[in-house]
């Protein structure tokens, strides 16, 4: 099953919302979540956009169980060192759980057999695609602070 890795689209902002009330559902703090697929369009689509995010599509003939094609986002924005340079921070990393092999200890896509390393390693690709566009030799910088989550 081929599974694709894209930029974010505008008219994917609903579906990376659902996504963010599922993660912020595992993580038992639903009511955290303030922000709206509307705000996620504003934020990351304007001229200056404060994020930016990868998707995980699937074909249609591959969808979840509800119909859903984007079965997975990363979502990440510029930040500065001032030691380093230009550097990027990745807020959140997220699979639909039916797309994961049932091992809780490797997040892996049903689709390619897509292990998360080689998630991981495609998303730093795109990453660092996106900086180097903006500066020579980048530094980038991911966000894994919350490792005991592997389950996500």
């Amino acid at each position: 099953m081929e599974c694709v890795l894209r930029p974010c689209r505008a008219e994917d902002c609903a579906e990376v919302m659902r996504m963010i009330k599922e993660l912020a559902e595992f993580e038992k703090l639903p009511d955290q979540v303030q922000i709206s697929d509307q705000v996620l369009r504003e934020d990351g689509f304007a001229n200056d956009p404060f994020y930016r995010c990868l998707v995980a599509e699937v074909p249609p003939e591959h969808r979840s169980r509800d119909g859903h094609t984007v079965v997975g986002y990363g979502l990440y924005f510029f930040t500065y060192s001032t030691w380093k340079g230009r550097n990027i921070y990745m807020e959140d990393l997220y699979v639909m759980p039916e797309f994961r092999d049932g091992d809780p200890e490797v997040v892996t896509f049903q689709a390619d057999n897509l292990s998360r390393p080689h998630l991981i390693s495609e998303a730093a690709l795109l990453l660092y695609e996106d900086c180097e566009s903006r500066t020579p030799n980048p530094e980038v910088l991911t966000n894994w602070r919350r490792g005991w989550r592997r389950p996500t």
